[in-house]
């Protein structure tokens, strides 16, 4: 991915760095958030990056993103929105090894009884099993 930057203001206002630019990525994917965050954290200094918007151009291998660095956590929580921070700067969830699942306890086994003696069976009402016949048609 080849990264080439369009313009690139300093507001000093928000204390921050906002940064336009385009990518050029390979086949007609958009590159993801992540290849993007990891792209500028190699090619820009700053550890506090917002990507605000990746907009893909029709027809090209191009996409255009919208990004402000941060020099410190306080301003960009405070001049951000909250999902914006959480979704760009959320740690990636490490996949855990296959554990095995634990063994379901076992159940008290129930009492032998002579064969001559069963559980009585629950019968339903007549009526019970008309209405399900009427809802089902």
């Amino acid at each position: 991915m080849k990264l080439n930057i369009t313009s690139e203001k300093d507001n000093k206002l928000f204390n921050r760095k906002e940064l336009s630019f385009e990518i050029e990525q390979e086949g007609s994917a958009t590159p993801s958030r992540k290849e993007i965050l990891d792209l500028l954290k190699v090619k820009i200094s700053g550890e506090f990056i917002v990507i605000r918007k990746i907009e893909s151009i029709f027809g090209s291998d191009k996409s255009k993103v919208v990004a402000h660095i941060y020099k410190n956590e306080a301003d960009m929580k405070k001049n951000e929105p909250a999902h914006l921070v959480k979704r760009d700067t959320k740690a990636p969830k490490e996949k855990k090894a296959a554990e095995p699942a634990p063994a379901p306890a076992e159940a008290p086994a129930e009492e032998a009884k002579p064969e001559g003696e069963e559980k009585p069976v629950e019968e339903q009402p007549a009526e019970a099993e008309e209405e399900k016949k009427e809802e089902t048609e």
